[in-house]
């Protein structure tokens, strides 16, 4: 247990990475948007903004826009540097040390404009902003080479993929699928059933479990505003009205809602019917099996 509790540790600690990597990607092309579209606004903003602190030099709008260019480039790079790091921050660590780099050198260059160049109130303000951010950055970059190894350690390795735990949504769809008795009795609510359908499908590509897991969160949402409506989450429906449910998904005239509900439904048959005892009890032989031809008569 305790090994457990650390694994999930270190998981929230790349997770609250990611997630700052994202606020500040999307900061970015926020700050950049406005400084393209306007920026003499936006030195009036930090000029009024300044005055309200103390007695600072206001910085001149300039009609020249080469420099304005050269700074919209540079902010679309830092977009995408903490956008592209925040999708996988082991593979792309060194992404967030440019990140680092580069807003260290926006700061360290206003600050020796505030001291030398004109007392500005915009040079110290992004002097704090963006060394704030370098130094983020730099957390972040020292922080990542651990996680493997850590997660490695603490991780049970040993574990059999069965005993993974799918997500409560997708073992309420697969038992909805194969419900229990009939032909077969066990039906689909062994959980191993459902979280090898899910081990299938994240094999795929890496972009298709996060498709998979905004697909189960709509149609498990779906039931509460759309018919045939039960006012209840999907997977906390009795089984009979999940049933009746995933019927009328089948049959609805929303393509691309029934779409999905045949897709994930091949899924977990392919799944179901491969299973070693559905086989024999279907007694069907497998593709690869040579069927004997009959003896021709005589």
């Amino acid at each position: 247990m305790p090994a457990q509790r650390r694994a999930r540790s270190i998981g929230s600690i790349e997770w609250w990475c990611r997630l700052i990597l994202r606020s500040l990607a999307a900061s970015f092309a926020i700050v950049g948007s406005l400084f393209f579209f306007f920026p003499d606004a936006t030195i009036r903003v930090m000029n009024t903004v300044g005055a309200l602190f103390g007695a600072f030099a206001p910085a001149p709008s300039s009609g020249l826009r080469f420099w304005l260019s050269l700074g919209t480039g540079y902010m679309v790079l830092v977009t995408a540097l903490a956008y592209v790091a925040q999708r996988d921050l082991r593979r792309h660590r060194d992404l967030v040390a440019l990140l680092a780099l580069g807003k260290a050198t926006s700061s360290l260059t206003c600050l020796v404009f505030y001291l030398y160049a004109s007392p500005a109130f915009i040079y110290l303000a992004n002097f704090v902003v963006d060394g704030s951010i370098a130094l983020t950055a730099l957390a972040i970059w020292l922080l990542v080479p651990s996680l493997p190894e850590r997660l490695a350690d603490y991780s049970a390795p040993d574990a059999a993929p069965s005993a993974r735990t799918p997500s409560p949504m997708f073992a309420a769809l697969v038992e909805t699928m194969v419900p229990t008795g009939g032909p077969f009795p066990e039906g689909g609510r062994d959980p191993a059933l459902a979280a090898d359908v899910e081990a299938f499908i994240g094999a795929v590509n890496a972009s298709v479990p996060r498709a998979l897991r905004l697909g189960l969160w709509c149609l498990d949402a779906l039931p509460l505003c759309w018919p045939p409506r039960r006012g209840h989450r999907f997977s906390r429906l009795p089984l009979e009205d999940r049933v009746h449910v995933l019927e009328a998904w089948e049959r609805s005239g929303l393509i691309p809602l029934r779409q999905l509900v045949h897709t994930l439904k091949l899924l977990v048959m392919s799944q179901f019917y491969s299973r070693p005892e559905i086989e024999t009890r279907l007694g069907y032989p497998h593709p690869l099996v040579r069927v004997p031809r009959p003896e021709p008569a005589a």
